[in-house]
Order: C-alpha cells, then structure tokens, then sequence
C-alpha cells in the first residue's frame, strides 16, 4: 500500500519542488515534497475553503492538519494582528510549512507538530480551518467535528 500523507514520519525518498499560485488575490509560493497531500498543486478543496473563508483582523485561527501549509499562511495575511497555528501530524509536512511561512513573508504564525488538537490542548479559537484528512478514516473526521467545540471562542466557526 502507498505511504499515506497522514503517516507521522513519511519514508518515501524526497521530491521537493516549489510551486507558485494565487489565492485571495495573494501571489504565494509553496515548498512541496513526496509524503505530504497535494504536492503537485493546492488541491480544489483548499481553493474552495479559501473562497469562503471569513477570517478578519486579530483574530486566533487554528489550521488544523495544516499540510504545507496553505490555509494557514492564507489565514495569516487576511487576520492581520492576530495568531495563527498550524498543525500537523506529518513532520515532513510540518517542516515545510515552517519553511514557507518562512518564504511567503509569514511573522504571526507558528508550527506545531501533533496528532490533531493535540499540540493546542488547552487553546481556543477564533476560527478553525480544515481540509479534513478523508483518507484517514471517518473516525479521524468524527474526531476532528466532535472536538471542534471545545476548541473555539463563543461564536467561533469551524
């Protein structure tokens, strides 16, 4: 069986290549590689989460199976003065979304590494972003929905 891009330590051999797109009118350019999901290109999800995505100012956001990071340097240029985490279980996919906060300009964001509200127990936010990680099993999804609660602000969205 393929290796999953949900697997915590990826073994498959590294392809890093860069691509460049524009989202929400933000000219972006992400660090891809072998073991991580959607690496050729942001997949139709991402883009479509993105185009209803309603994060303002100052606001706490949580990108929640962050991937290379997509949703969450999106959310970090639109919530200007505010916070976003990203998180992920892959740590080869954590160590590129560090890398292209890096490169895409990103000063209010951080990675953490970890099995979903694992490495934020104990926060709440503002928004929580998610292309869930279908492919991990419905369980994980069920997971990801019946937690979202006790991670999010009155009035906060998932």
């Amino acid at each position: 069986m393929p290796e999953q891009y949900f697997a915590r330590r990826p073994s498959s051999r590294r392809r890093p290549e860069a691509i460049s797109v524009v989202l929400r009118g933000q000219a972006l350019t992400f660090l891809t590689d072998a073991g991580v999901f959607s690496r050729k290109e942001v997949d139709r999800g991402s883009e479509l989460l993105l185009k209803a995505l309603e994060v303002g100012p100052c606001e706490l956001v949580l990108d929640l199976g962050c991937g290379y990071g997509v949703l969450g340097i999106v959310s970090a240029r639109l919530s200007e003065g505010g916070r976003v985490i990203l998180t992920d279980v892959n740590e080869r996919a954590a160590a590129l979304a560090r890398r292209n906060l890096e490169a895409n300009r990103i000063g209010n964001a951080e990675v953490r590494i970890g099995d979903l509200y694992n490495p934020v127990a104990g926060l709440s936010f503002d928004h929580i972003v998610c292309n869930p990680p279908i492919r991990a099993g419905r369980a994980v999804v069920d997971r990801i929905l019946r937690e979202a609660p006790a991670h999010l602000h009155e009035g906060g969205r998932l």
